[in-house]
This record gives structure tokens, C-alpha cells and sequence, in this order.
């Protein structure tokens, strides 16, 4: 397939229609201010709401659109009869994709003009950067804790879950879950971005891989990552453009019992494969069943408590 677009955008849906409109609308400002050829690809997971029809009366909006420059947009919808997973999803985006470079974005996540000019800049100058991500705040205005990620070894995984990363998140013995350490404000690398805005290469596919389809929600960028880092690429975090993360539309937060309990399970079980795919054969058997037990007995501690809250 010949690759003849600058940027591709993928998005994967689920019962967005409420906040893929929006988002949507401001991707295109944020594309066009690149003046170079964009195709968003739209994956979307089996919805059973009303996000298939918006998400098609956008893609009709480029195909009646009388300005020549036109030709170099385009949106895609790819549907799934069945929510086969993000991992999975984004996949077939990618795929389907034709761009020199390639951005996993969030269906929640609403971009700033200028955060694709900035960010492909920035990656555009130095080889050695696989990955690149803007800084990503939350409706309140902080920043999501999930954009700025240290690698889960089992002590940094043991600090961040009895509290130690928050007592002194300056330290960075015991910061490495968010990498605190760092400054938020200025540019540097980091282990790993969220897959909210998740801008990358496209030859970094054909060294890694896709995605890992284990991964059915949570998990997946973190092991993208760490399989990018391994072959020597940098993963920068780039904080002079933002988005803006409408996070906990749904899962973890939902009000919805049943989908709180399939996110937590999806959450928790993430965090085993990946351990034992990446960390199970760099440390003594024990340790690894211990870390599986501490993670299991979260995630029934959790299960517990949104029962009844």
C-alpha cells in the first residue's frame, strides 16, 4: 500500500456518542493547521448507541467538501460486530493506515490547535525519538498521572501502591510510578505515554510489532513502550502544547455496577500480563508470586468496595 499521508489518526470508539463530535471537530482544526495530508481512522467496537451515525456524518462532511485541498483529508470508519479490545482495535487502524507518522488518540481526548504542530516538530528533529506526547490535563487542570509513566518494576510498584510515591514524590527512590522526580514543565524523556496521545513513527511498527492483543483494555501502550525503549528509541514527554483528557466517561468511574467491575478486572488483569511477560524472567519465582497474589488481592479489594460505593 503506498503511504502517502503525513499524519494518521487512530480513534477507537464504544458508546462515545455524547463527546466524539467534539473531539472530533477539534482533530480537524488541530490537522489542518498542518497544512499536510491527514486521514483519520475510526475503529469503532461494537457500539450500541448513536456514535456510528455521528461518526459518519463527519466522514460525509470531507467527501461533498468542494475545496481541492480536500483530497488530502479523509475519514475512515472501520466497525467491529463485536468489543474485540483496545489493543485489538487500534491495530486494524493502524493497518489501514498510510501516514509517515501515526497518533493513537483518545475518543475523549480534545486536542489544542497547535499540540500535532508542536509534537510532530519536536519528532520530526531528532531520529533517536520514537515516541512523542504532549502534556495531557484533566478537566480540573492537572495533569494525568497516566501521560508521565515510569516503567512497574516491583519496587516501583511496591512504593506507588503503599502510598511512599505520594508522601515524597520528589525522591526518586520512591517516584518512579509517575516519575515525579522530573520536571512537568520542561521537555525530557520519560518510560512511557498514554495511549490518550500517543504519537510515534511509523517504522517503529515494522521493529516492534503492533500492539499485544492480550491487553483487552489498559496496559497495552505501557508494553508498546517498553518494547520501543528496548530498541533503543526515546519517549519523550513535550509539555509546550496540551490536550485535554474528558477522563472517566466511563470503567473505572462509571455508575454503571456491571461496567465498573469488567474495568477493574480489565485493569488488574493488564497489570499481571504484563509482569509476567516482561518481568517474570528477571526475577526469583517468589517474588513473582508474591507480586501476582498483591495484585489479585487489590483487585478483589476493589471489586469489594464498588459493591457498595
Amino acid at each position: 500500500m503506498k503511504k502517502d499521508k503525513f499524519l494518521s489518526v487512530i480513534i477507537v470508539t464504544h458508546n462515545n456518542q455524547q463527546i466524539i463530535k467534539n473531539t472530533l471537530n477539534k482533530l480537524t482544526i488541530s490537522l489542518d493547521a498542518l497544512n499536510k495530508p491527514w486521514e483519520i481512522i475510526v475503529v469503532d467496537n461494537a457500539s450500541s448507541d448513536k456514535t456510528i451515525e455521528v461518526v459518519k456524518e463527519n466522514s460525509r462532511r470531507y467527501s461533498r467538501d468542494p475545496d481541492p485541498k480536500a483530497s488530502g483529508k479523509k475519514l475512515t470508519l472501520i466497525q467491529s460486530n463485536q468489543n474485540r479490545g483496545y489493543a485489538w482495535a487500534n491495530n486494524r487502524g493502524i493497518e489501514k493506515s498510510q501516514g509517515k507518522y501515526i497518533l493513537l488518540l483518545n475518543s475523549d481526548v480534545v486536542l489544542n490547535e497547535d499540540s500535532l504542530k508542536k509534537t510532530i516538530d519536536f519528532l520530526d528533529k531528532d531520529p533517536n525519538v520514537g515516541v512523542v506526547t504532549c502534556k495531557i490535563l484533566l478537566q480540573n487542570g492537572k495533569i494525568d498521572p497516566a501521560c508521565h509513566r515510569g516503567f512497574p518494576t516491583p519496587w516501583v510498584s511496591l512504593t506507588y501502591m503503599i502510598g511512599l510515591e505520594k508522601l515524597f514524590p520528589n525522591i526518586r527512590l520512591f517516584s518512579g510510578y509517575h516519575m515525579w522526580y522530573k520536571d512537568i514543565n520542561k521537555t525530557h524523556e520519560i518510560d512511557s505515554c498514554s495511549g490518550a496521545f500517543y504519537l510515534f513513527r511509523r517504522e517503529i511498527i515494522e521493529k516492534v510489532g503492533l500492539l499485544d492483543e492480550k491487553f483487552f483494555m489498559y496496559g497495552e501502550d505501557l508494553d508498546f513502550s517498553y518494547r520501543i525503549k528496548n530498541h533503543g528509541y526515546k519517549i519523550i514527554y513535550y509539555p509546550y502544547c496540551f490536550a485535554v483528557h474528558l477522563k472517566y466517561q466511563s470503567g473505572l468511574k462509571s455508575t454503571d455496577r456491571e461496567t465498573q467491575k469488567r474495568t477493574i478486572e480489565a485493569f488488574y488483569q493488564a497489570m499481571i500480563i504484563f509482569y509476567q511477560k516482561n518481568y517474570s524472567n528477571k526475577y526469583p519465582f517468589f517474588v513473582t508470586g508474591l507480586i501476582i497474589f498483591m495484585i489479585g488481592l487489590i483487585k478483589n479489594l476493589k471489586l469489594l468496595i464498588s459493591r457498595f460505593w
